[in-house]
């Protein structure tokens, strides 16, 4: 449902981005044809329901969708069919085994309860296609009656009336007799908003390396990615830059209109789209600026493992407005969510204990740019491939890259953690190959040992729970793009992520020697019930020293590239101790 959202919404927000470039360069044509394409909205996606439902019933009987993009399944699956009887027929006993394996295999995979989430992608895009085609056929009648002098005060009146005789411009009727977008610069708009515009020639190369056998577990979904940073890319002022805009703006005729399916009487239209798709991300970018600083918004988890192990602890989501007491996730709205991210880790990263604003600052662009590039693109997988490959890379980490891998190869996968997730909210314990594996799996995760909430004011033990602990909120969640979360305004927390306090080492680790997954449990589940809450309060919440030397340590300008480690200041070291003496009490338990 998330993606399914995030394409139709870059559908539905075109005209409104026209109207807004329009409106800020003071075209009132451009203006009133993009007021009669949202005026179509509702007609629009009357019809793109209706396709809707008739992709999902192609795809439930396993036949070709209507955007059938590279490969016909239907034509292919029927094809596959008819070599049965030939393998009766001619085959020798292993060739028929064979085929009957391989045959059943392919009845699996093209189950619909297995390709649900295809079908509902195909089925979701082809209605972003016609919601498109619908208003590019509104665009095309408000454009007419202005030629025909119409006053624009009537113009959408009008248009409204006249929209059908434009239809054959832009649909053309398939063997079902449903309407499919034919005109090319609604097709162009329409790959766009479903992110399967073909790549340009500089790019191609990601492609062809994702068909070597092995490529597709690194570089999954190539041509998605591509597309989504240059949806975003629009959004910003560099656009201005991009070869379309320039052919579109910069000479006094615009050029390569074949190119961009654009017609020479719609090139106001479309530049008006992309100045109020500049203008609408600058403006998102500064709300973003704004709320980072005030403290309400959060970007992606801190560059280094400790930070974002705290985050954890602390109950802090990434990616989120912070609405009192509760994160609200942006990460759904597309487009959009990119640039909150990246404004955010900007704002964070330039305000950390024991650094400067350039201290580690090529460390950090790295993590921002991966941050946005890399996990929103075709190089997802870079990573991946580039542990994989470094023998240098720690055991730990290449146990946690092969089982994030080889559990991606699994059915469900997806299906069975967000299952998972809302069943059991619990975070599990897990450091071997097998454990990694179904840590997040809805019928396995329940075999490995807990870990708990050692922070926590309830001090019997209670688990530890990253998200909602209402587990209707977290079911929500999964289909929601708006993530909601409640949280805690808890001054120890708060404290220990301000100090950066290295919890993950403290929790996994006794007098130097690494702790396993059974042991870190139990480590967690006494210390949980202890008095180190307690003494973390007294020292934090009641000892004025504790903030005065924290006040301290920022004035004096002291940075950890100077020499001045935060391990070694006396409210580091007084935290330190509390955890020690907890943590020597609760060993004595284990």
């Amino acid at each position: 449902p998330k993606a399914i959202l995030g394409t139709n919404m870059i559908a539905i927000m075109r005209p409104f981005q026209s109207w807004a470039g329009a409106m800020l360069t003071g075209n009132e044509k451009e203006m009133v044809i993009a007021a009669a394409q949202i005026d179509a909205i509702g007609r629009a996606f009357s019809e793109g329901w209706q396709m809707w439902k008739h992709n999902w019933d192609l795809g439930v009987h396993r036949k070709g969708q209507t955007y059938q993009g590279k490969f016909d399944v239907g034509g292919d699956l029927a094809e596959w069919k008819t070599l049965s009887k030939y393998y009766e027929e001619y085959g020798t006993g292993f060739q028929k085994n064979a085929y009957g394996v391989l045959d059943s295999i392919v009845d699996f995979n093209n189950a619909p309860w297995v390709k649900y989430s295809q079908n509902a992608m195909g089925s979701g895009d082809a209605m972003a296609r016609t919601v498109i085609g619908r208003m590019t056929m509104r665009q095309r009648a408000a454009r007419a009656a202005i030629e025909a002098g119409v006053d624009y005060d009537d113009v959408i009146n009008i248009a409204r009336k006249t929209e059908d005789n434009f239809r054959d411009e832009i649909f053309k009727r398939d063997r079902d007799g449903f309407f499919v977008v034919s005109d090319k610069g609604a097709s162009m708009a329409g790959d766009e908003a479903a992110m399967t515009k073909a790549l340009e020639e500089n790019f191609k190369g990601f492609e062809l390396i994702s068909n070597i056998p092995g490529m597709k577990a690194f570089f999954p979904f190539v041509r998605t990615g591509f597309n989504y940073l240059d949806v975003t890319f629009q959004h910003t002022p560099l656009a201005a830059f991009s070869d379309k805009y320039k052919d579109l703006v910069a000479f006094d005729t615009p050029r390569n209109l074949e190119k961009y399916g654009i017609r020479p009487e719609d090139v106001g239209q479309e530049v008006a789209m992309m100045q109020g798709r500049m203008a609408m991300g600058t403006a998102v970018a500064g709300m973003g600026t704004i709320a980072a600083l005030q403290g309400h918004m959060t970007g992606d988890y801190p560059y280094t493992k400790e930070d974002a192990d705290l985050w954890r602890a602390a109950g802090i989501q990434p990616n989120s407005f912070k609405v009192g007491n509760t994160y609200i996730s942006y990460k759904g709205i597309e487009v959009f969510d990119t640039i909150f991210s990246m404004t955010a880790n900007v704002v964070q990263n330039a305000d950390l204990l024991g650094e400067d604003l350039t201290d580690n600052w090529i460390k950090k662009i790295t993590f921002m740019s991966a941050a946005v590039i890399v996990e929103n693109s075709m190089l997802g997988g870079v990573e991946d491939l580039a542990r994989i490959m470094n023998p240098n890379t720690s055991e730990e980490l290449l146990t946690r890259t092969g089982a994030k891998i080889f559990r991606s190869h699994l059915p469900f996968a997806g299906a069975m953690s967000s299952l998972g997730g809302i069943l059991d909210a619990n975070r599990k314990e897990a450091a071997t190959l097998k454990e990694l594996i179904i840590q997040r799996d809805a019928l396995f995760k329940g075999v490995l040992p807990p870990k708990y909430d050692v922070l926590s004011k309830d001090r019997s033990g209670k688990l530890y729970k990253p998200g909602p602990e209402n587990p209707l909120l977290r079911l929500l969640n999964s289909f929601s793009p708006i993530a909601i979360v409640p949280t805690d305004d808890d001054k120890v927390r708060q404290a220990l992520v301000a100090i950066r306090y290295n919890l993950p080492e403290t929790l996994s680790t006794y007098k130097g020697e690494p702790l396993n997954s059974l042991e870190k449990s139990q480590l967690e589940k006494y210390l949980s019930m202890g008095n180190l809450r307690r003494d973390l309060e007294n020292l934090i919440m009641r000892n004025p020293d504790f903030d005065r030397l924290i006040s301290e340590y920022k004035k004096g300008g002291f940075t950890i590239k100077d020499g001045a480690r935060l391990q070694d200041q006396r409210f580091y070291m007084a935290v330190d101790q509390i955890f020690r003496q907890a943590k020597a009490a609760a060993m004595l338990e284990v």
